[in-house]
Parts: structure tokens; sequence; C-alpha cells
């Protein structure tokens, strides 16, 4: 009789072990498996129309568990599956790639980008955080969203100034610079671009050093 007893408890001992070596290899399976999906995953949801075509599909079957649930007495699983299928397919839309600053430069031909600080363009509000992409013609001023905000021809440039921000001398706001690029358009017109922080005359420096060397090699030579 204790014989029995003692079997009876190394089985399901021996069966428990089992299923949990069995739990252990399913999940590093899963594991396995996600590393390569994701990146995978990654790719084509760059590709606007494919990805938007996954996520079609996943809506029509979602929707497709979810009336099986519905009107034909499937199981709460069935519900729960379809309902994930639709909410990914209306939440994860398609993230395309960004250029990179090197790539925007090369397709723009630029040969050197430089932090542009704060924009701030005739009679409007600054837009925070542009990159000055300089090539030997011209200065394209790029917004963080890659969109372009002005062309300057190099050679249009008049005249180039860095100065202390008067205003925020003296106050709480920090060390604040301006680099201003004097060019003919129709008119004379002043571009400024604002720098603030522990580097803004670091900054500022650079821009105006940059711009200055391209501007330099527009300069006309005079014979003596």
């Amino acid at each position: 009789m204790a014989h029995q007893d003692q079997y009876a408890l190394v089985q399901p001992l021996s069966l428990r072990r089992r299923l949990g070596r069995v739990l252990k290899r399913a999940g590093m399976g899963l594991l396995f498996s996600l590393v390569l999906v994701v990146p995978a995953l990654r790719r084509v949801r760059r590709r606007f129309w494919m990805w938007t075509a996954i996520r079609a599909v996943a809506m029509i079957a979602g929707s497709w568990l979810v009336t099986r649930f519905l009107y034909a007495g499937a199981d709460a699983g069935v519900l729960a599956l379809g309902i994930l299928l639709v909410v990914s397919g209306l939440l994860f839309g398609a993230r395309l790639q960004e250029k990179s600053v090197d790539g925007l430069a090369r397709e723009l031909g630029a040969l050197v980008v430089v932090n542009g600080g704060s924009f701030v363009p005739a009679g409007g509000k600054p837009v925070p955080r542009v990159s000055i992409f300089a090539s030997s013609e011209r200065l394209l001023v790029i917004s963080k969203l890659r969109q372009e905000l002005l062309k300057i021809p190099v050679s249009r440039i008049c005249g180039l100034c860095i100065h202390a921000d008067a205003r925020a001398m003296g106050s709480s706001q920090g060390s604040k610079w301006n680099l201003d690029i004097t060019w003919r358009s129709e008119n004379l017109v002043t571009t400024q671009f604002c720098y603030d922080g522990p580097f803004a005359e670091h900054l500022a420096r650079i821009a105006e050093n940059t711009v200055r060397s391209l501007w330099k090699k527009e300069l006309p030579v005079l014979n003596a």
C-alpha cells in the first residue's frame, strides 16, 4: 500500500517536470522566433503599400473572427484574437524610414551640415532645431521635419555677423548668441539664427566660420 502511494506521488511529479521542459522549450522557441520576426516586420512596416495591405487583411480577419463569436458560438479566445487583430490594424500604421543627415546631405549636394539653432524668418515665429546644409553654391535651411525653409545663394551673401543677444544678458535665460546673414534677394535681407544654452557662442561661431569659408571662395579676386 505504501509502495502504491509513493508511485502515485512520483508519477505526477515526473509529469510536471516533463510539462515544465515542454513549456520551457516552447518559450525559448517563441522568443527565438520573435527575434527573427521583429526585424522583418520593421522592414515591411517601412513599405507603405505592403504594410497597408497587411493591416487591411488583419482587420478583415479580425472582423470575421468577431462575427464567428457573435453568430457561430465560437469561444472567447476567438473573440480576443479578433479584437487584437482589428485593434492592431487600426493602431499600427506604416512607419516610413527617415533619411539620415548624411544621406540627405548627399542628396542635396551639401559639403557640410551645421547646427542652425532657431531660424527666425522675417515677420514669423522662430523655427527651433534647424540645420544649415551648406554647399559652395547655396545654403539650405532645413527643419527637423526635413522641410526646406529657405535657400540662400552663397554668391548673394553680403555680410556675416555674430553677436550676443542683449535681451538675454543678465537674465536667468542663460547665454544667447545670434548669427546674422545679410544677403541680396529683391532687397537686402538679414536672416537670423539664434543659439542658446551653454554652447551658444561656440555653435554660432562654428556656423559663422563655415559660411564665411564658403563665402570667401565666391568673392571676386581683384587684380592689383
